[in-house]
């Protein structure tokens, strides 16, 4: 039995529907945002670009998954491996952006974004490329279907090996990362509400 025809991907067809369901409603929310971002200046406010940016790699990573999401687990996994690593990636990393401006703005609330912004976005992509070529590594069936394919191989491994480790550890503790420092943030952001900020206490002191 050849390495291909020993893995399987198969979900029910009430499986089926309902992950396309949330898929279609999260691409029609990320499209939600790209336009009313693109045509209402008055919402392009600082910072309200992280979450521009985030909505472009989640609507492309969406539509990819409805595309793909009806043609065979082989052909998904040698046709976007990269594509979809590069965009899932560049999703999450958002959220990581986020947790770094909320710590940025409480050292100084003051700063300039605008600079910033572009830094965000230049950041992003970097390490997104970086992450999408580094997890080829992993060589299983990633999120909803989609599968990371071995770059030195091109082929898929049996259900044994493509679950065992490193199989998805790097993303999983990418994620893990993210969402640390995303609370972090939510601590110390609510830590130094109660507080007061420094720059403020001796204007509110008097």
């Amino acid at each position: 039995m050849s390495t291909t025809s020993s893995i399987e991907c198969s979900v029910t067809e009430g499986q089926a529907m309902l992950l396309l369901s949330v898929s279609l409603l999260s691409l029609c929310g990320c499209l939600y945002v790209i336009v009313t971002y693109m045509y209402v200046p008055a919402l392009r406010q600082h910072p309200a670009g992280i979450m521009f940016g985030m909505s472009v790699y989640g609507a492309v990573y969406q539509f990819m998954y409805i595309v793909e999401s009806h043609a065979t687990p082989s052909a998904a996994c040698r046709d976007v491996p990269f594509i979809v690593d590069f965009f899932l990636t560049g999703q999450e990393t958002y959220m990581l952006i986020f947790a770094i401006d909320l710590l940025l703005a409480l050292k100084n609330p003051f700063t300039a974004s605008k600079g910033q912004m572009n830094r965000y976005h230049i950041a992003g992509c970097v390490w997104s490329l970086i992450f999408a070529g580094i997890s080829r590594c992993d060589n299983h069936f990633a999120l909803f279907g989609f599968c990371w394919m071995d770059v030195a191989t091109a082929s898929l491994k049996d259900k044994s090996s493509a679950r065992s480790p490193p199989a998805g550890l790097f993303f999983a503790l990418y994620i893990l990362l993210i969402y640390t420092t995303s609370l972090y943030a939510i601590l110390r952001t609510w830590n130094t509400l109660l507080k007061g900020l420094p720059d403020t206490f001796t204007t509110r002191d008097r």
